[in-house]
C-alpha cells in the first residue's frame, strides 16, 4: 500500500510522518531524500532497498521489489521523505 503526504513546505508534514512511523510496529526504516536531484534520489533509493535486503547491490526491476515486499512482510512500513518527482508523468 502507498500513502503519500501532500502540502506545502515546512507545514509539519516530515514531523507527523515520523511520530507515525516512531509509533508503528513494522517500521523497518527511512529514506531521506530532500535536496536530491533526481539521478542522486534513485541512487539513494536503490541502495535503501540494497541495505533493506541485506545486498551489496540493488537492480530495479519488478522481482527485486517483489522481493522487497517479502522482506518487509505485510505490516512492513519504509518512509520515503522529500521523494522527488522521478518522472515526467508523476503527479
Amino acid at each position: 500500500t502507498w500513502t503519500s503526504l501532500v502540502g506545502s513546505e515546512a507545514s509539519g508534514k516530515t514531523v507527523l510522518a515520523g511520530l507515525l512511523a516512531r509509533a508503528f510496529p513494522g517500521f523497518r526504516g527511512w529514506v531521506a531524500l530532500g535536496g536530491l536531484k533526481t539521478a542522486q534520489a534513485c541512487r539513494a533509493l536503490d541502495e535503501a532497498c540494497a541495505a533493506l535486503l541485506g545486498s551489496a547491490r540493488f537492480s530495479p526491476r519488478a522481482g527485486a521489489y517483489r522481493a522487497l515486499a517479502g522482506r518487509l512482510g505485510d505490516r512492513g512500513l519504509v518512509v520515503l521523505d522529500a521523494l522527488p518527482r522521478l518522472s515526467r508523468d508523476d503527479a
